[in-house]
């Protein structure tokens, strides 16, 4: 099991969950990452990043997220962090 998931499972179980993470290449043709996790709030998303040694260098809170089923009709998801 990857320690990010690990920690989040054990330290953090009613407090966050992984989404998902994309991998995007920057200006300078560096790869980074955007990771998207459900959470209470942006402190707890910060916590784990700092338990696992993984940069949290910009946290943004998502209000409301729809997915292609929402697009084309279905139930509408939501997403908070």
């Amino acid at each position: 099991m990857p320690r990010s998931k690990e920690v989040g499972d054990t330290e953090f179980p009613d407090n966050l969950a992984w989404i998902r993470t994309y991998v995007v290449k920057d200006e300078d043709g560096t790869l980074g990452s955007v990771c998207i996790y459900q959470a209470t709030d942006i402190e707890t998303v910060r916590d784990h990043a700092e338990r696992v040694g993984m940069p949290a260098d910009e946290v943004t809170e998502i209000a409301d997220h729809r997915d292609r089923q929402a697009r084309s009709g279905g139930s509408a998801g939501s997403l908070t962090t």
